[in-house]
């Protein structure tokens, strides 16, 4: 099924261009297309070639960054086939990675990539560009919010841990909402967002990788059996949507996906295990 815009106009991805992002899909008359959560096939998608963190899915690409060599992995999404390695020259852990809804230029065939909610990087299939270092935005307090980083819009919801996230003793996960298109600019390539709103929610254990889709926050959590795919509500950080993964030990990284095969899918990174595929009918 192809993708249009809510007047009926066909698309070729699902972001627009100058900060705009297209949340839903929608058929030829202007229909939303959403998934039915309580319908999903669970399928390990790749074996595991090597050490990741973060990831995320634009297109037909999946964007994995490898912390012990600090660098950003293109794979063909269909069997994980390498396009490119790019390396920054920035070194970072790389709990999240997100695409967001910002073009460098209109010619780009990616958006801004952004790593750790700190790092957004201009990227090509064979080049990376750092273009901006973000601080984390001011009342946030103590909370390192460097585990996932979503983008709605001209926001982005960080999220990160009272301590970290296997500590489970009096912590919390804090959800803030700040405006990407109100930044402290620095002068040196550095900029502070603006803190819109913020909430904290009941820990859950490792969390290190979002995606926003659907009005939804979406989250792979677990350090041990079994792995869960949760969605949140970002303005309450209540749990909507709750998937039961199976035995998956440590989940880092997912992205939102869509093609003709296999419609609306959830890519997940299990650590040292391989990659897993929830899929949406």
């Amino acid at each position: 099924m192809s993708a249009y815009s809510v007047d009926g106009d066909s698309l070729i991805n699902v972001y627009g261009i100058d900060g705009e992002l297209l949340i839903h899909w929608y058929d030829v008359n202007g229909n939303k297309v959403s998934p039915s959560y309580d319908n999903y096939t669970i399928t390990t998608a790749w074996s595991y070639a090597r050490y990741a963190q973060g990831l995320d899915v634009h297109g037909d690409v999946v964007a994995i960054w490898d912390d012990h060599q600090n660098s950003l992995f293109l794979k063909d999404i269909s069997d994980g086939t390498l396009i490119s390695t790019l390396t920054p020259g920035v070194s970072s852990h790389g709990n999240d990675i997100s695409f967001t809804n910002e073009y460098f230029d209109s010619s780009d065939e990616f958006p801004l990539i952004c790593v750790n909610s700190q790092y957004f990087f201009r990227i090509t299939r064979s080049s990376i560009t750092l273009v901006r270092n973000l601080t984390q935005p001011n009342g946030v307090g103590d909370v390192n919010l460097r585990y996932g980083g979503v983008f709605n819009g001209n926001y982005m919801y960080m999220m990160g841990y009272r301590y970290n996230y296997d500590v489970e003793t009096d912590n919390f996960i804090r959800i803030a909402k700040v405006d990407m298109t109100n930044l402290i600019n620095y002068g040196d390539g550095t900029y502070t967002p603006t803190l819109v709103s913020y909430v904290d929610r009941d820990w859950l254990p490792c969390i290190q990788g979002a995606s926003y889709h659907d009005g939804m926050i979406w989250i792979a959590c677990g350090l041990s059996s079994p792995g869960y795919l949760y969605a949140l509500d970002p303005s309450t950080g209540d749990i909507k949507v709750s998937i039961n993964l199976g035995s998956t030990g440590e989940l880092e990284g997912l992205g939102w996906g869509r093609n003709d095969t296999d419609g609306w899918f959830a890519f997940i990174g299990a650590v040292k295990k391989g990659y897993i595929k929830v899929t949406f009918s």
